[in-house]
C-alpha cells in the first residue's frame, strides 16, 4: 500500500491487487492521516454473455448514440480504406542490403517489424529512423564474434559491425535478423535509414528511405440502427468519408434535433461531416469535407465561441494543437484558431458544460486541461500522468458536480484518475489495470448510481480483454472513491474498440465492443470484425451470487452487508421485500459454496 500526498491537503491510498478480492481506494485525508477501506468486488450480478453481429471492413473507430430518437442506443462505426504493405524491398548500397520482412500491427498501432541486414564490407553498419512509430524494444540475431554491436538513441537504431580479417566472403555474407517491437503506428509507416560501409577501402554512404504501409483510399461509416431487441437492423447503412478515419463525435450541428456526425480523417486532414436526415429513421446524409491542420486523430465537440452553438474540437497531431472549428449553422464550419496542447497528442473528451476539454500527450506523458475564459479564449494546464497516455474519458466519478479524468497509459499498463475541483485537477491517483490499456468506456454499468470504467487491456492482438474498474463510492457513503477489484470480460473476443449505451431499452448502461475476428497483419483491425453488446445483471448462476463469479462466498457477503437497509430492487433484496435484512442473510447462507 502506498499513500501519496497530492497537495497538502488530499491524499490518495491505493491497494494495488488486481488478483484478490481488494479494491483500490480514493481517499481524501487531512493531510496527516489516511484511511484505507478494503471490499470484495461489489454491487448486483455480472454481465451476460455477449450478443453479437458480424461486419465486413477493419474498424478504425466506433461510437454509440440514438441516432432515430427511440431510447435505444445505436451503433456508428469507421472503416479504413484499403491500404498496402510493402514487404521485400530496402535500402541498398555501400556493401550493405537492409530489407524488410515479415510484420505484424495490431489496431492499436502495437506489434513488430522484421529487418534484415546483410554486408560485404570490412566495416559496416546503419543508422535508422522510423517515421509514424516509436520503438519500444529490439531483439537481435546478430553474430557476436564479428564484433556486430546495436544500440538505440531516442528513435533512431544504430548498428554497426567491425569484422577486420574474418571477412566473409559475399556470397557467403550472413543474414543478421533485427525485430523491432514499435507503438504508435498510424496511417503510415516508412523508414529512413542511412547505411555506411568500406566497400574495398572506400567509404560509401546511402542516404535512403522506404515507406512499409500507407492508407490511400477512401473510409467507410458503417451505421447500424438498434432493432429494439438488443441486436441491429439490417442492411447497415454505409456512407463514403475520408481516408483513414481515426475518431467519431456527435452533436446537433444543424439545429434539427437529430444527432449527426463528425469524423476526424488523418491521411487526408480534414473531418468529415455527415448529417442526420432527421426522418425518424436514423438514415444519413452523404459527408462532405471540412479541411484541418495537419494529421487530425481526435475530435469532440466543445462550445468555441459564447454563442452556446456546438462547436468542434480537433486534435492536429501534426502540429501538437488543438484546432477549433466554428459552426456556422449552414451546413458550414470556419476555423476559430488553434491552442498549443502537449508534444504528440492522441484523443481528446469534453465536460457536461462543454467548456471543458482534456487532452491526452502521448510524447510528453501529461494532460492539458482546457477551461473556457472569455469570448474564444482558453487556458490551459498540464498534469504529468504515466508512461504514453493515448486515451482519456471525462466523467464525475466522485459526484462531487465537477469533471473528473481517467487516462490510460499505453506503456506501463496504469490509469490515471484525476479528481477535480472545479478550477483544475487537485488529486490524482495511478491504478494497474494490465497491459497496455487502450479504449475506453464510462457508464454506470451496475446501475448503482455511479460512473464506473471499462478498457481494453492485454499484451497483444491475440489477447486483448475488457477490463472493467467498478465505482463503489456508495459503499462510502459517497465520501472516499473507491473502485472493486477488475473485472475481466471478452477473453478471446480481441475487442479493439469499446463504448457504452442502453442496447436492450432497460435503463441500464451496456458495454458495445467492436472486435477483430481474424488476426492479420495490418492497422486498425482485421477483414471481419464483430460487433458484441454484454447486459448487465443476466449472467448469476444461483440465488446469492451477487458479483455472478460461480460461487457464494465473502464477496457476496460484503456486497449483502453494504446494502442493509431499506432498498428498493437492489440484488441483495432476494425477498423482494424492500430491505436487505436477516431474511436475505439466512438466504444466502442457506447458498454458500459453488453454484449447483
Amino acid at each position: 500500500m502506498s499513500a501519496y500526498s497530492i497537495d497538502g491537503h488530499f491524499d490518495v491510498a491505493l491497494l494495488p491487487d488486481l488478483s484478490g478480492d481488494n479494491a483500490f481506494v480514493v481517499e481524501y485525508g487531512d493531510g496527516t492521516s489516511v484511511d484505507v477501506v478494503v471490499t470484495g468486488t461489489t454491487g448486483g450480478n455480472g454481465f451476460g454473455d455477449p450478443a453479437d453481429t458480424s461486419i465486413d471492413g477493419a474498424a478504425s473507430a466506433s461510437i454509440t448514440g440514438d441516432f432515430n430518437n427511440d431510447g435505444f442506443a445505436d451503433l456508428a462505426i469507421a472503416l479504413s480504406g484499403e491500404g498496402y504493405w510493402s514487404t521485400g524491398g530496402g535500402i541498398r548500397g555501400g556493401g550493405s542490403t537492409l530489407t524488410f520482412g515479415d510484420h505484424s500491427i495490431d489496431a492499436n498501432g502495437e506489434g513488430w517489424v522484421n529487418l534484415m541486414w546483410q554486408s560485404d564490407s570490412y566495416i559496416a553498419g546503419f543508422q535508422l529512423h522510423l517515421e509514424g512509430a516509436a520503438v519500444i524494444s529490439m531483439e537481435d540475431g546478430l553474430v557476436e564474434q564479428y564484433g556486430w554491436d546495436m544500440w538505440q538513441i531516442g528513435d533512431d537504431v544504430v548498428c554497426w559491425a567491425g569484422i577486420g580479417v574474418s571477412h566473409i566472403p559475399p556470397q557467403n555474407s550472413p543474414v543478421h535478423l533485427l525485430k523491432l517491437h514499435i507503438t504508435g503506428a498510424d496511417n503510415m509507416l516508412s523508414f529512413e535509414g542511412v547505411l555506411f560501409g568500406d566497400d574495398n577501402q572506400s567509404a560509401i554512404v546511402v542516404d535512403s528511405s522506404h515507406t512499409l504501409y500507407e492508407v490511400e483510399a477512401a473510409g467507410n461509416l458503417l451505421v447500424l440502427i438498434n432493432d429494439g431487441f438488443g441486436g441491429f437492423l439490417e442492411p447497415a447503412q454505409q456512407i463514403e468519408i475520408d481516408s483513414n478515419p481515426q475518431s467519431i463525435t456527435l452533436g446537433d450541428f444543424n439545429g434539427d434535433n437529430a444527432i449527426d456526425m463528425a469524423i476526424a480523417c488523418a491521411n487526408s486532414n480534414t473531418v468529415s461531416i455527415v448529417e442526420n436526415l432527421g426522418l425518424g429513421d436514423g438514415q444519413f446524409n452523404l459527408a462532405w469535407s471540412i479541411a484541418t491542420g495537419s494529421d487530425p486523430r481526435g475530435i469532440t465537440v466543445t462550445h468555441a465561441n459564447d454563442d452556446d452553438v456546438i462547436d468542434l474540437a480537433v486534435i492536429c497531431g501534426g502540429d501538437d494543437t488543438l484546432q477549433f472549428l466554428i459552426n456556422e449553422l449552414d451546413g458550414t464550419f470556419s476555423d476559430g484558431g488553434s491552442v498549443a496542447v502537449g508534444e504528440d497528442p492522441q484523443s481528446v473528451q469534453h465536460g457536461d458544460d462543454y467548456n471543458t476539454l482534456v487532452v491526452a500527450n502521448s510524447g510528453e506523458n501529461s494532460v492539458s486541461l482546457l477551461q473556457k475564459a472569455k469570448g474564444s479564449s482558453w487556458n490551459v494546464e498540464t498534469y504529468e500522468v504515466g508512461d504514453n497516455p493515448t486515451e482519456v474519458v471525462v466523467s464525475d466519478l466522485n459526484l462531487d458536480g465537477y469533471d473528473d479524468a481517467v487516462v490510460a497509459n499505453y506503456v506501463d499498463g496504469t490509469v490515471t484518475v484525476l479528481l477535480s475541483d472545479g478550477n483544475g485537477f487537485n488529486s490524482q491517483a495511478t491504478l494497474p489495470i494490465g497491459d497496455l490499456p487502450s479504449s475506453i468506456a464510462s457508464g454506470d454499468f451496475d446501475d448503482d448510481g455511479d460512473f464506473d470504467i471499462a478498457m481494453i487491456t492485454g499484451s497483444g492482438a491475440e489477447d486483448r480483454v475488457i477490463n472493467i474498474l467498478r465505482n463503489d463510492i456508495n459503499l462510502t457513503d459517497y465520501e472516499d472513491l473507491i473502485f472493486a477489484s477488475a473485472q475481466e470480460l471478452a477473453a478471446g473476443e480481441n475487442p479493439l474498440f469499446l463504448n457504452s449505451g442502453d442496447i436492450d431499452g432497460d435503463g441500464v448502461v451496456d458495454l458495445i465492443t467492436v472486435s477483430g475476428l481474424i488476426d492479420i497483419p495490418g492497422f486498425r483491425g482485421s477483414e471481419t470484425s464483430m460487433v458484441s453488446s454484454r447486459h448487465w445483471g443476466e449472467s448469476s448462476p444461483c440465488t446469492g451470487d451477487l458479483d455472478a463469479d460461480g460461487d457464494v462466498d465473502v464477496a457476496d457477503l460484503l456486497t449483502l452487508i453494504a446494502a442493509w437497509g431499506t432498498c428498493d430492487g437492489c440484488p441483495a433484496d432476494f425477498d423482494g421485500d424492500n430491505d436487505v435484512d436477516v431474511a436475505d442473510l439466512l438466504t444466502l447462507i442457506a447458498a454458500w459454496g459453488a453454484c449447483p
